[in-house]
């Protein structure tokens, strides 16, 4: 019964922390005539004398485990027996014991340090108690039966958390209701006790800290247990749990427990940043950005206010509508991918406590750079003259060293009537027969990778 309270299941009615006294069935009769011996109370034992078990911070279930009986004497002998039958409630260990000068005594029945077994509900107990002389010859002795009784308790409990049936987070910004599934007896009285312990800790450990325990009782006097309660003062992430104990006139108490769930406490919610704290956003720099050329924002200007509370920004460059991966400072640098797509540099303001300010600074579309035209020292110069079979070339351009070292190269292309005349790449072109009557020009690039190239064209008119 321990072990399984220990997982945690969903008791059905664990029984009382206090004793109860019991309405007898039944006494039967004295072992001799003359007897004036009698039994007066009989009352649950409740499994409380083991306080390393259940801790006294702790939702507690103490199982009844036994019997406490009261009796009279008034011709006290040497020594007392008590047994019980059916002997299922643990050790058949007992103690009586007697007030020689008030003839009144105690005798205790079942309940073992080590806890002893549980009471059930529904059985008929027979209680004998014997008196023996100094041989020890029973010389009287007197029984009662007692029927263990119990609160009825409903079998399971639905935990919702804003309406929601829930069994893990508990959040301390929604309403937390209990639902039981079956009722409760009429005239039962309630107090419920919730508690928070450390995430992962067990609220029976004898080794917990009373300080990491956060505890809320409840009292009512009603028929119906709690219903909702807020879940205040509990760290974010505790284990709750919650223990209600019922109590009804005649019958043992029931005491259930079971967990609700991890706490989660929701921070207020953030405020907006003031309009003051952000003195300027920032200058945008380079607003029309080429490939292998940074563009961006200069630092923005803060209040001393933004800058005690923590204002900092976060910056997310997208091209076209794309965010650019890893492209988060407050300057980019465009790619030949880049090309023909505006670029976009998202800024946010945030710091603890505030509701984060967004905006952003919008950039033309990336294009190349050009070359320059001061890499070429001279122009193309053409030779020759456009006639069949004869050899036509182009001298230049010529390139300053500047150009040269960067990896900037001339290309050609030849063309008859507009159209690329296949393979007249070179600076010279042996003219076709075919070509006769068309238009011979040659196209003249500078290129450099990534770079928008330096184009020009030479006309050698119609060939004859």
């Amino acid at each position: 019964m321990f072990r399984t309270f220990r997982r945690w299941s969903v008791p059905t009615g664990i029984t009382a922390l206090a004793t109860v006294a019991l309405v007898p069935s039944g006494t039967v009769a004295p072992a001799t005539a003359d007897a004036r011996m009698s039994i007066t109370e009989v009352s649950y034992a409740p499994n409380e004398y083991n306080p390393v078990r259940f801790p006294p911070y702790a939702p507690t279930v103490s199982l009844a485990c036994g019997f406490v009986v009261d009796f009279s004497d008034p011709d006290p002998a040497s020594t007392y027996e008590l047994s019980v039958s059916p002997a299922d409630v643990g050790s058949t260990a007992s103690s009586v014991v007697l007030d020689p000068a008030t003839g009144t005594g105690v005798g205790r029945m079942g309940c073992t340090d080590a806890g002893g077994g549980a009471l059930v509900p529904g059985t008929d107990y027979t209680l004998t108690l014997e008196k023996r002389d100094g041989s020890g010859r029973v010389v009287e002795a007197v029984s009662r039966v007692a029927a263990y009784d119990r609160v009825p308790a409903p079998k399971g409990v639905v935990v919702r958390v804003g309406g929601i049936p829930t069994q893990g987070e508990l959040r301390d910004d929604k309403p937390i209701s209990i639902e039981y599934s079956g009722s409760w007896a009429s005239g039962t009285t309630f107090s419920t006790l919730v508690m928070s312990v450390s995430a992962g800790a067990d609220p029976l450990d004898p080794g917990l800290d009373p300080l990491d325990v956060d505890r809320h009782s409840y009292s009512w006097n009603t028929n119906r247990p709690i219903s909702s309660f807020p879940l205040t003062h509990v760290r974010d992430g505790s284990d709750v749990y919650m223990s209600i104990r019922a109590e009804r006139p005649g019958q043992d108490a029931a005491v259930l427990v079971f967990p609700l769930g991890r706490a989660v406490v929701i921070p207020p919610p953030p405020i907006p940043i003031p309009s003051h704290f952000i003195s300027w956003p920032g200058t945008r720099v380079q607003y029309r950005p080429l490939v292998g050329q940074p563009s961006g924002v200069t630092p923005p200007i803060l209040s001393q206010s933004a800058i005690n509370v923590g204002i900092t920004p976060t910056y997310q460059w997208l091209s076209g509508r794309t965010p650019i991966p890893g492209a988060t400072g407050p300057f980019y640098t465009p790619t030949a991918s880049d090309v023909g797509r505006g670029l976009i540099l998202e800024i946010t303001f945030a710091a603890p406590g505030y509701v984060a300010k967004s905006g952003g600074f919008i950039f033309a579309e990336v294009r190349r750079r050009p070359v320059p035209g001061g890499w070429l020292t001279r122009a193309p110069v053409k030779s020759g003259q456009a006639r069949a079979g004869t050899v036509v070339s182009v001298d230049g351009p010529r390139l300053s060293h500047t150009a040269v070292v960067s990896g900037a190269r001339v290309h050609y292309q030849w063309f008859l009537d507009g159209r690329e005349i296949p393979g007249a790449t070179s600076p010279s072109y042996k003219v076709a027969h075919a070509a006769r009557g068309g238009h011979l020009t040659v196209g003249v690039a500078v290129v450099k990778q990534d770079w928008e190239p330096r184009t020009g064209t030479l006309s050698f008119g119609l060939v004859r």
